[in-house]
């Protein structure tokens, strides 16, 4: 029985002595300001700088090898909480308007062409669909699909399925996520292992609202049920599931599924064989 109350993997950082530390003595540093009169203890000084490191950024200018130098000094467990802060940092930049406002979008869809991969969005609201990454270029592009998807799938060129094509892959998810909003995920022809899952987290940020899967098959091993709930994700969908996937969602998964900070949270799970739910949709409110 796969235990459901643990982690995935190591998405979830456990911090350093050094670390913790650090952090501990930046909170007693804090709680120890004088209050302000003006924001009555708000904090209000710090931020009034701009939301920008400027001339005092210089990280961002490193090359990579430079970069892979320093971090190689940090054990695992202190590279996961850099990345756990990153997440958020950058979920506080979208949500808190440091960024431009971006389209929205209904879903970003990525499915495989050969050995290689295409990503294009989707909007319901207008019926648009726009191609966002072309491979045979090796940039970002947004061009209209028009509905006419077999033709573009023609373009790309095949590529071997190997970590490279994975750290490409997840290198335009994370710029599409910084660049348009939208509410879910589609993915379908793909075999999901842990680093897969992880990339994912990475270019969501560490949060993906919705999910639907089609025909994907699962590592062994692997807990999906707890990246859905790593994920927040409130709203999932896996269609043509194995019989093996199938054991994955269980009573035990949907209770604890059913609990958390989602108001809704909805479920749909239909094997290959036949047209009943193995969950028939389950939809649970929490109050």
């Amino acid at each position: 029985m796969m235990d459901l109350n643990g982690t995935f993997g190591t998405f979830t950082p456990r911090p350093s002595t050094t670390v913790r530390d650090y952090f501990s003595r930046l909170n007693r540093d804090a709680s120890s300001k004088l209050i302000c009169e003006e924001c009555k203890g708000n904090n209000c000084a710090p931020f009034k700088m701009r939301a920008e490191l400027g001339e005092k950024d210089s990280l961002s200018n490193l090359p990579v090898d430079c970069l892979l130098s320093i971090f190689s000094y940090l054990d695992r467990d202190s590279l996961d909480v850099v990345e756990s802060i990153s997440q958020k940092m950058n979920h506080i930049a979208n949500h808190k308007g440091f960024r431009k406002s971006k389209h929205q979008y209904d879903e970003l869809i990525m499915t495989p062409n050969g050995s290689g991969f295409i990503l294009y969005l989707n909007s319901r609201r207008d019926e648009s669909h726009y191609l966002v990454y072309e491979y045979m270029n090796r940039k970002i592009v947004k061009t209209e699909v028009e509905g006419k998807f077999d033709y573009w799938k023609q373009r790309y060129s095949n590529m071997i399925n190997s970590e490279a094509l994975y750290l490409e892959l997840f290198r335009a998810m994370h710029y599409i996520c910084d660049n348009y909003a939208f509410f879910g995920l589609t993915i379908t022809n793909i075999h999901l292992d842990e680093n897969f899952l992880r990339g994912l987290l990475c270019a969501f940020d560490g949060e993906i609202p919705g999910i639907a899967m089609n025909e994907v098959t699962v590592d062994e091993g692997l807990s999906l049920p707890a990246f859905l709930l790593q994920a927040k994700t409130t709203m999932f969908s896996m269609f043509e599931v194995e019989s093996r996937e199938q054991t994955l969602f269980d009573e035990g998964f949907v209770r604890q599924y059913s609990i958390g900070e989602a108001r809704t949270r909805h479920l749909c799970v239909t094997p290959k064989s036949g047209n009943v739910s193995i969950l028939d949709c389950v939809s649970r409110y929490v109050p």
